[in-house]
């Protein structure tokens, strides 16, 4: 089966436990025959596609006010 999860963030970026639980989840459906794909957030421009523990990961750049990994935060 094809599955594509969608997510703000995926390894190496982790921002709390849903990016960890995601990850052992899609590598566990991988292991088991599945051909799985993640699409995460970044803060460069366009569209990149790396591999992470052999799954693909589609890193869309998104502009936001708040990204995770910037000590400034709005309006500060």
């Amino acid at each position: 089966m094809k599955i594509l999860f969608i997510n703000s963030l995926y390894a190496p970026d982790i921002g709390g436990g849903a990016e960890i639980i995601l990850q052992r989840t899609v590598e566990g459906l991988q292991q088991r025959g599945h051909s799985v794909a993640v699409l995460a957030t970044t803060d460069r421009p366009g569209l990149q596609l790396a591999e992470v523990n052999r799954v693909k990961v589609y890193r869309a750049g998104l502009l936001n006010h708040y990204w995770h990994f910037i000590a400034q935060r709005p309006g500060r």
